[in-house]
């Protein structure tokens, strides 16, 4: 799907300006306006026209066509993304850009959305004929397809139900209340996977403590597949969530030796790091060696 562009350039004489843009079931909204000590502020967010949908999006600002901030698949969901007292007439995310020469009269700024997909929202905590296992986590009540989970993702917890529910049982109480309904939200609340910049790490770790290979895949091919995440990023969460295949394709990505080494140095510089205090993985690679490592 193609961008949508929202131009939100200040002009001289105002402080603020808001432009809307209707793209699928959302109008989305863009607030840039004049903060303190030269800072520019830009509030991103959106207002479903049905509750009952959420939405993947893409979106980037850029300045003189030049992108400085971007995100790909970002949800934008009614029921997890909390309204802003300052601007409560739209669900909003926002980013503060600290003063910069570039941003003098903040002219050129434009932000761009795209749609990947519109997502219904399941409600989990109501029973029904395709939903009737019931999982008690903390204070909360669950409803799910031990069938399915058991056949799309396997693992401990979700094999163990499914076995449970064939020999008569309805139910089953967990302890571990946060890491549950990060599951459920990614498999459970949207009728399918849904994995996002928001959640695939925890989705990640949850593959990995209930030894669902499948989900751990899944969670693989989502970070290959993000254009914008830098290599030696991907090489980090590949370390942490022992994903071989993400570690070869973002090594790949990185290039031979004195492409990699450059690659990192912009990396670090970027992101404010020495060299030092980057994963121990790029160590095995052998791109980055003692007599490399400075202090930037």
């Amino acid at each position: 799907m193609d961008w949508t562009v929202l131009d939100v350039s200040l002009n001289e004489d105002s402080s603020e300006t808001t432009t809307k843009r209707a793209i699928l079931n959302m109008d989305v909204m863009v607030r840039m306006k004049e903060a303190e000590k030269g800072q520019q502020e830009i509030w991103i967010g959106y207002t479903p026209n049905e509750r009952t949908y959420a939405a993947l999006v893409d979106y980037q600002i850029k300045h003189l066509d030049e992108v400085i901030f971007a995100k790909e698949r970002a949800l934008w969901c009614p029921e997890t993304n909390k309204k802003n007292t300052e601007h409560s007439d739209f669900v909003a995310e926002y980013c503060v850009f600290h003063g910069h020469s570039r941003w003098k009269n903040a002219n050129g700024v434009k932000v761009e959305v795209r749609s990947i997909e519109l997502l219904p929202i399941i409600d989990m905590t109501q029973k029904d004929a395709y939903r009737n296992f019931l999982v008690k986590s903390g204070e909360h009540n669950f409803y799910v397809n031990t069938r399915i989970l058991a056949e799309h993702y396997g693992g401990t917890f979700f094999d163990q139900w499914n076995a449970m529910q064939k020999f008569g049982h309805v139910g089953a109480n967990i302890s571990d209340d946060r890491s549950m309904r990060f599951l459920f939200d990614a498999c459970v609340r949207y009728d399918r996977l849904v994995i996002h910049d928001g959640n695939f790490m925890n989705i990640g770790w949850c593959a990995l403590s209930i030894g669902s290979e499948k989900l751990m895949r899944a969670v693989e091919q989502f970070v290959i597949d993000l254009k914008g995440m830098h290599p030696v990023k991907k090489i980090e969460i590949s370390a942490e969530l022992l994903c071989a295949r993400l570690f070869h394709s973002a090594t790949n990505q990185l290039g031979p030796p004195a492409v990699a080494h450059r690659k990192i140095l912009e990396y670090a510089h970027q992101n404010n790091l020495s060299l030092d205090y980057l994963h121990p993985a790029l160590q095995a690679l052998s791109i980055v060696t003692p007599e490399h490592i400075i202090t930037t």
